[in-house]
């Protein structure tokens, strides 16, 4: 009921309150001691009762055993999702005094963004990261040999690094830290299956093929990499998995060498795109309930409205005191792209969604980069298709954001992105 409704019924929640329209990632979570008490009662309810009681014939045996497997998973469910979250809520915490609240230059309400969102955005970014670090190894290499466990961890660690930040500057809000969680159990499932898989019986078919690489390969490594494009600026699960795999299907050739790896990869990548295309439904209506927000808003200075209005992607929307302009933009990878050509014409931005912080990030093969005095570097992480380079995550006041773009040019790197809350 409280899945449903948001309200449940032992405290008369559904009486007292009725409906309550909070986010679907609450309500799964709200719903985790409940999932794993099932589990107790069912596994219990049924090893406990007599065989007289269920039947001894075949229907009864296999009742009972139906009963024990859904209440062992519903406790290994709530195994598996329980752990991290209460690691990274008691264990993940940094105490220090909140940041000082301000007045924003932005006052349409509906484009407030809390400022801790834009380093609980990078985990999600992560994942997009270590999809494009896949496709880049894929391109070298194999599957078998992307580090699968380090992708993981990488996720949690960078999380809680980011959680131990959020005292300073402010909550995230729930519905984010939540969705976070949801995703980073997703990924560790996705990634400890596939590793497991392609580190056992897809190495030994890789190593039956030999070097040349199969139809079957090719079209993995074409999906891979445009996959980890579309996430540039598309929610994953917008992705065609269907079409791909019915492409896949029809002009894969079935003939040519290396049988033993063409049958595996066909087995393989039909299971993989079509779980991925049925979980992209799912997630596709939980999604709708609640549209990501796609444009932002912005104050800059340094332009007039009229020349920030011939600018493609760019909407002015007011003009304000000093030279300052409020533009619409839209959101993701877009938005760092127009943020780096208004640096370059001396474009400065003043800020973004109501806020004067703002995480970027830089890869670069200079692990001793130095940055500004007023960047401060926030995390490192190797990239694994390109060893001795680093991805570097800085902490950038909004207001310098424009000198950033600038200095790093001149130090031969460049803005890789700009999490936008």
């Amino acid at each position: 009921m409280g899945l449903a409704f948001g309200s449940g019924y032992l405290d008369l929640g559904i009486l007292n309150y009725g409906i309550q329209d909070l986010p679907f990632t609450f309500k799964i979570l709200a719903n985790l001691p409940h999932i794993a008490l099932g589990g107790i009662a069912v596994f219990s309810g049924f090893l406990l009762t007599p065989a007289n009681r269920i039947g001894t014939g075949m229907i009864g045996k296999w009742a009972k055993r139906a009963a024990i497997g859904t209440g062992l998973g519903l406790l290994t469910v709530a195994a598996l999702i329980v752990p991290p979250i209460v690691t990274l809520e008691a264990v993940c915490v940094q105490k220090a005094e909140p940041a000082a609240t301000r007045q924003p230059l932005l006052q349409d309400k509906e484009f407030l963004r809390p400022e801790a969102n834009s380093k609980f955005s990078y985990p999600e970014w992560y994942i997009v990261h270590q999809y494009e670090d896949f496709a880049d190894v894929l391109k070298q290499k194999s599957e078998s040999q992307f580090h699968y466990l380090e992708s993981i961890s990488g996720f949690w660690s960078t999380l809680c690094g980011i959680n131990a930040r959020t005292k300073i500057e402010g909550d995230a809000a729930f519905e984010m830290k939540s969705m976070l969680y949801i995703i980073g159990l997703s990924y560790t499932a996705e990634m400890g299956i596939k590793g497991l898989y392609e580190t056992t019986i897809g190495r030994l078919t890789e190593w039956l093929r030999g070097p040349e690489r199969t139809s079957e390969d090719q079209f993995a490594l074409r999906v891979a990499d445009g996959y980890s494009k579309f996430l540039h600026q598309v929610p994953w699960y917008e992705y065609p998995f269907a079409s791909e795999l019915a492409k896949f299907w029809r002009e894969t050739p079935m003939d040519g060498p290396g049988l033993p790896r063409k049958i595996e990869r066909r087995v393989a990548l039909s299971l993989e795109y079509g779980a991925k295309a049925a979980y992209a439904q799912v997630l596709k209506a939980v999604a709708g309930m609640a549209p990501a927000d796609l444009r932002i808003r912005s104050v800059v200075e340094g332009a007039n409205a009229a020349e920030l209005a011939q600018d493609e992607g760019i909407q002015v929307i007011r003009e304000l005191d000093g030279g300052r302009v409020v533009i619409e933009t839209p959101r993701y990878r877009a938005y760092t792209e127009i943020l780096k050509d208004l640096a370059e014409r001396g474009v400065r931005v003043v800020e973004i969604a109501g806020n004067t912080k703002v995480l970027t990030t830089v890869v670069t093969d200079n692990p001793g980069l130095r940055m500004p005095e007023y960047a401060q570097v926030i995390f490192r992480l190797p990239l694994q298709s390109r060893p001795g380079f680093v991805r570097l995550g800085i902490d950038t006041p909004v207001d310098e954001l424009s000198d950033l773009i600038k200095s790093l040019k001149e130090r031969g790197s460049s803005l890789e992105h700009v999490y936008d809350y």
